[in-house]
């Protein structure tokens, strides 16, 4: 899918705003399904995250089988194998915006992994159907096109046409070309999220902060985004993976990203449930870590849920007098020296009289998924490449 648009952008002084996140199960969102129950929920939850994870996985088999093409300059990715980042089942949140004077409204659907910020505009050749009607730019006061002298003219992801400083870009697979230059100078190319609780009947919105609008947490942790070239996701340098006081000891280098997006850690707001690789570099890190819950919690004589009807691995009956600390927590270890800890309760999935350990297998990279972010302020800093984070009690 290849578009042409025509921009503008103002010249913004360092300053901050904020934008309401909101997720797919509210009724204010364009993805709400209806009024679903718990089970229902989670159910929707780990749908949107094993469509999400198939889709990267499809997307990195297209471009490994380009890097090991000969003809790798002339081959395309195939449009039915990318068509499915449209889809709706791989997006959660969804915000909603206002553009131009008078200000057109809708929403836009949040993909972490994509670098465009894109909405149907007038005049368009193939149209979307889409439910509101497309954003006309002639008919915006504040809205001017951009000569080709502009600074943002002079780098490759534009051109010049008829004087008009114009750009090409595909979404899905291929050559996605990021827009980020668009936001980040009135905002010192940071970003913020504190993800609030996800046990509820339903979750609350969430606030996204960037700039001078981020609050500091105290006692904050940086490690680096190591993101190979040509991906869009934050990719992180984690070492190894602790499950309560207990340390894997994975072999060093099974997190490592590479340049195809088979293999690596990155985390991903939009993937509502962590996934863990199954052939991290021959070495099944899903099957390690859920293990290792399994030998606790059958240590203790707990009884194995026999009707669950997720696709969660490790799920137990709750004995009458367990409490909240009595579950087990999970720690990521950064590089160089930064624990990211999941506090026991948000590690699992609790219903009713039921607990699962809230964690999926993936056949390619690993994923820090939202269930995994709540309580947890994370800054980004793409100014100086790196993931800031602290536990925070996060609220709507």
């Amino acid at each position: 899918m290849l578009s042409q648009f025509h921009f503008t952008l103002s010249s913004l002084k360092p300053t901050g705003f904020s934008l309401k996140l909101i997720p797919g199960d509210s009724p204010k969102s364009p993805l709400y399904p209806g009024n679903l129950t718990k089970q229902e929920r989670m159910q929707r939850l780990i749908n949107i995250t094993l469509a999400r994870s198939e889709y990267l996985q499809q997307r990195s088999r297209t471009n490994s089988r380009m890097a090991n093409s000969s003809r790798s300059s002339t081959v395309a990715a195939d449009p039915q194998n990318i068509r499915c980042s449209m889809i709706r089942d791989v997006f959660y949140f969804a915000a909603h915006v206002s553009i131009g004077t008078p200000a057109w409204q809708g929403h836009l659907l949040m993909d972490t992994g994509g670098g465009l910020v894109w909405t149907q505009c007038e005049p368009c050749i193939e149209c979307f159907h889409v439910t509101n009607p497309n954003y006309d730019p002639r008919a915006s006061s504040t809205y001017t096109r951009l000569p080709c002298d502009h600074r943002l003219c002079q780098t490759g992801f534009y051109d010049c046409v008829d004087g008009r400083c114009v750009y090409d870009v595909t979404y899905g697979g291929g050559d996605d070309q990021t827009l980020n230059g668009k936001l980040n100078d009135g905002v010192q190319y940071k970003y913020s999220y504190c993800m609030p609780s996800m046990h509820g009947e339903a979750q609350g919105d969430v606030v996204l902060t960037f700039g001078a609008d981020i609050p500091i947490p105290l006692n904050l942790q940086s490690t680096p985004i190591v993101t190979p070239q040509g991906s869009h996701f934050f990719y992180l340098n984690l070492l190894d993976i602790s499950v309560g006081s207990e340390k894997l000891e994975f072999p060093p280098g099974i997190f490592r990203a590479n340049t195809q997006g088979t293999e690596g850690f990155f985390i991903d707001s939009g993937a509502p449930v962590t996934v863990l690789d199954e052939n991290a570099y021959g070495v099944n890190v899903y099957h390690t870590v859920i293990q290792t819950f399994e030998f606790y919690y059958n240590s203790l004589g707990l009884e194995r849920s026999d009707d669950s009807p997720y696709e969660f691995d490790v799920c137990y009956d709750i004995p009458e007098d367990w409490e909240d600390h009595d579950y087990l927590s999970m720690t990521y270890h950064f590089y160089p020296k930064a624990d990211y800890v999941v506090q026991p309760k948000d590690v699992h999935y609790i219903v009713y009289d039921t607990f699962c350990v809230a964690i999926l297998p993936s056949g390619g990279p690993s994923i820090l998924g939202a269930w995994h972010q709540q309580n947890m302020q994370i800054i980004y800093d793409l100014n100086i490449k790196e993931l800031h984070f602290a536990t925070q009690t996060c609220t709507n």
